[in-house]
């Protein structure tokens, strides 16, 4: 599946999703979630 795929899509995190989200955590630190959300791509929903 591609990250960046206009779609969300709902279920646990895949390992690439993973380490994408701890590396924007890292770039921008855990408080900027809606920028974070923004500027991954990625389009999970539901509860991790």
């Amino acid at each position: 599946m591609n990250m960046m795929q206009e779609e969300n899509r709902e279920g646990p995190w895949t390992e690439q999703e993973d380490i994408i989200l701890v590396n924007f955590v890292h770039l921008f630190g855990d408080r900027r979630w809606d920028f974070i959300a923004k500027v991954s791509g990625l389009k999970v929903e539901g509860e991790r």
